[in-house]
């Protein structure tokens, strides 16, 4: 809840109860992935993600593709690049 209260623009979207209610949408056909970015012990990032199969391939995809329009990793504006190194 702290890391989304910093963003900039702020959004409900991101809040911790959204995508709680989103993941309830999709649990039962994926797997919930976190990838986590911290510096010096502090959560910089978070991209909260899906792993779901199919046609036989594994992928990951947004927690709330979907089920909003809005989706987008977490990250601290006082730490841009750690959106690069979720991607990465």
């Amino acid at each position: 809840e702290a890391l989304a209260r910093e963003l900039s623009p702020s959004t409900p979207f991101l809040s911790f109860g959204w995508l709680q209610a989103c993941w309830e949408q999709v649990a039962g056909r994926a797997e919930l992935f976190l990838v986590v970015a911290r510096r010096h012990g502090k959560l910089v990032a978070v991209a909260p993600l899906r792993r779901e199969r199919h046609r036989g391939f594994r992928h990951l995809t947004f927690l709330g593709k979907g089920v909003t329009p809005y989706v987008r990793f977490l990250v601290s504006p006082e730490h841009p690049e750690a959106e690069v190194a979720l991607l990465d």
